[in-house]
């Protein structure tokens, strides 16, 4: 069945469904990588068909589009899964709006809980729709399926050619919700330890938090201020950005406070923004036989506008009371930017969990502290609300303009801490040879770590560059010596087995804190799980004698070897210290994990049982380089691993076979009288190159200025000369 909507003037406003389960909807939230929507990947033929476009879309300011006009190959973009259930009916919402020769399509996709494919549902589209259109499809799932994942293609066949943009997705069971369940949307707020309360917007671009858009039209007689809100945080901080944002609607009439005094005086008489947050995100629930009502906000900060850059416009309440009260604030920071003549207001905020946790009455905190909640996976109310001009132009989420949603309504906003954990994606492959040789691993899509011991001891120079692969079988490690980082400059290799697991932490080793169960960073009955304590923690040495047998392990980071886990392991070296090129290759058998680590630090409690596509565990490499004085883990703590959730822990996921190679892309922004290009870090044996003419006889040379890291991205400065200057990474 499919329920066309009709379009007003070219343009439909995004209704998504009630219920809905599908993330990052309105297509606005940024993954990790620059110019890709979080949940979405592009694939493909050529991936230079595949855009996240602004030109056109529903909810501002974009859309995925795919612009085809090659006959001989064809685009794609895929999504990543969502659970479903087995036989049950769905409803998928998009909107759509193409102009093609020949068929594209929208696909639903499903596999079987193994990860194995099942037949999926294709919604075909041609000709020429330039209006955008709803649709509504029903899916039925088939029986066995346990997850769900979209395609959105220029084939069909690869002659077909046109351009077709797809924005606003919504995916709902139909059977619906219970009463008693939160149809909250959910936004992720992602973890960092980087942002500067500066009122600009530079830390927040490459972090993965999902953006809110809100507006007040229709409330009073200048109801046209529109803002996107994002959340981050870390153990210390909640943060908050309010960016106003002039493509949704332009604000006319700026009222903006002088002062502090004046802002506190009266802060719903200006333009304001304000949170109803619900630490124990009970709203909506019975107690003691009556309902919680959102209204009554555990706490409840509020934030001015301001042209003039100013630091100090901050009100606060508790208990949603009438009388000003700054006890959760002692510590917090807040900063304007932009001007209202240029339309580009921000606000920048951090609040300190623990002044929250002084302030408000510990019966509304979780578990009676929020500052002890404060992992990933928690989850609070916060309602906000947008003030412009005056309070006769309030709005919150939803008809309501006077009272905050009611927590569990569909108007509702939840939201969750996630992760920091940098995500790694293993490929998979069932013809590695474990041979020290790296042949098997060039054509596969999986993620790279780089590290290094610079800054340990006196010989800490040696890197590598880790990627890891799996089958049903083994999880394979490969570790390259990396020369282009730094090079090693005093060899410490085992000469033996024996010599290696008497001591493998005093010569040159590559060991991994591996948590099973991923709960590092996490609270379990109160207590927070340190990755220290690692699941399975495997060590491996370097040789440049290709030996076979420099493997070590330990259990839950006890001092004791034990090698149970290994027991069909195999790992094979490569390469030679004078070429600065060793290699340590790793297939750790899963079957023997199960008998090495504690049932009740697996997954599922079977290890074996839980390697699907999408599958994800925690693992933490120590590189030590000729001793433990030059070990190094990533991040500042030379003795202890990461935490397990904060930015530099890692996640390795499991993905699945198909999955396309995605090369790196550039991003160029202007910086003053130069310009700055920017690709990641992960995209190694890249060389950046320019041209000055873009044309089939273009001479290309490889870029002889300077190149830094910030923020795990390459960046090149580049001072303009005047004359035009094309771009380029080639492997």
């Amino acid at each position: 069945m499919v329920l066309a909507l009709a379009t007003v003037g070219g343009s439909l406003q995004a209704a998504f469904l009630p219920g809905n389960i599908w993330p990052n909807p309105s297509l606005e939230s940024v993954s990790s990588q620059a110019g890709i929507p979080t949940f979405w990947h592009p694939g493909g033929s050529e991936v230079s068909i595949d855009d996240w476009a602004s030109d056109f879309s529903v909810s501002p300011v974009h859309s995925l589009k795919l612009d085809d006009a090659s006959a001989a190959d064809y685009g794609e973009w895929w999504s990543d899964r969502v659970k479903v259930t087995g036989g049950a009916t769905y409803s998928l919402r998009y909107s759509l709006r193409y102009d093609t020769t020949g068929t594209m399509r929208v696909t639903a996709n499903f596999a079987d809980e193994t990860g194995v494919r099942m037949s999926g549902v294709d919604f075909n589209f041609s000709g020429t729709q330039l209006d955008w259109e709803e649709l509504t499809q029903s899916v039925t799932v088939p029986d066995g399926a346990k997850a769900m994942w979209l395609t959105f293609a220029s084939g069909g066949s690869i002659e077909v050619t046109g351009t077709a943009w797809l924005d606003d997705i919504s995916f709902a069971n139909d059977a619906g919700e219970t009463d008693t369940e939160s149809k909250a949307r959910i936004l992720d707020a992602a973890y960092s330890t980087e942002i500067k309360i500066d009122g600009e917007v530079s830390d927040w671009e490459n972090l993965s938090s999902q953006s809110l858009t809100m507006d007040t039209q229709g409330r009073g007689t200048n109801g046209m201020l529109a803002v996107d809100i994002q959340y981050a945080w870390n153990s210390t901080n909640l943060y908050i950005l309010v960016k106003e944002n002039p493509s949704y609607t332009v604000a006319k009439a700026p009222q903006e406070a002088p002062d502090a005094d004046t802002y506190q005086n009266a802060p719903w008489a200006v333009d304001t923004i304000a949170f109803w947050m619900d630490l124990d995100n009970n709203a909506g629930v019975v107690q003691d036989g009556m309902p919680v009502v959102e209204n009554n906000a555990d706490f409840q900060p509020w934030f001015g506008f301001s042209s003039a850059g100013r630091r100090d416009l901050i009100y606060g309440r508790v208990n949603d009371s009438g009388s000003m009260n700054l006890d959760g604030f002692t510590n917090a920071k807040v900063a304007t930017g932009g001007t209202f003549a240029e339309h580009n207001r921000r606000i920048e905020i951090a609040i300190a969990w623990r002044d929250v946790a002084a302030a408000v009455d510990p019966s509304r905190q979780p578990g009676g502290d929020v500052s002890m909640a404060v992992t990933p996976g928690f989850v609070f109310g916060s309602e906000p609300l947008l003030i412009y001009n005056d309070y006769n132009a309030q709005a919150f989420l939803g008809p309501d303009q006077w009272n905050p949603p009611s927590g569990v309504d569909t108007n509702s906003v939840d939201v969750r801490l996630i992760s920091g954990a940098k995500v790694v994606d293993a490929a998979f492959s069932s013809e590695i040879n474990v041979d020290g040789e790296t042949s098997d691993w060039s054509n596969l899509s999986s993620g790279v770590i780089t590290m290094d011991t610079q800054g340990r001891g006196a010989n800490g120079t040696l890197a590598v560059d880790i990627q890891y692969a799996w089958n049903k079988t083994n999880l394979y490690i490969l570790v390259k010596e990396n020369a282009a980082t730094t090079v090693a400059r005093v060899q410490q290799e085992a000469a033996d087995q024996a010599a290696y697991q008497a001591g493998p932490w005093a010569v040159d080793s590559v060991a991994f804190w591996i948590d099973l169960d991923n709960d590092a960073g996490t609270l379990k009955d109160g207590v927070l799980v340190v990755e220290n304590n690692a699941d399975f923690q495997p060590w491996f040495g370097f040789s440049s004698s290709g030996r076979t047998d420099l493997i070590y392990g330990r259990l839950n980071n006890s001092g004791t070897m034990n090698l149970d886990g290994l027991v069909h392991a195999k790992v094979a070296t490569g390469g030679t210290f004078q070429k600065h090129d060793r290699r340590i290759e790793i297939a750790i058998s899963w079957a023997d994990m199960p008998a090495a680590v504690d049932p009740a630090q697996q997954p599922g409690g079977d290890i074996a049982q839980a390697i699907v596509t999408g599958f994800t565990f925690g693992s933490e490499p120590l590189l030590v380089y000729k001793d433990f004085n030059a070990q190094a883990f990533i991040g500042p703590d030379q003795w202890n691993p990461p935490s397990g959730a904060d930015s530099d822990s890692r996640d390795i996921r499991l993905v699945d076979a198909a999955v396309p190679v995605t090369p790196p892309s550039l991003t160029i922004d202007a910086a003053g009288d130069s310009v700055v290009v920017r690709w990641p870090v992960s995209a190694t044996g890249f060389v950046l190159e320019t041209t000055g003419k873009l044309e089939s006889t273009a001479s290309w040379s490889q870029f002889a200025g300077e190149i830094l890291v910030e923020n795990e991205m390459n960046k090149a400065i580049v001072v303009s000369s005047g004359s035009a200057a094309f771009y380029r990474l080639r492997k």
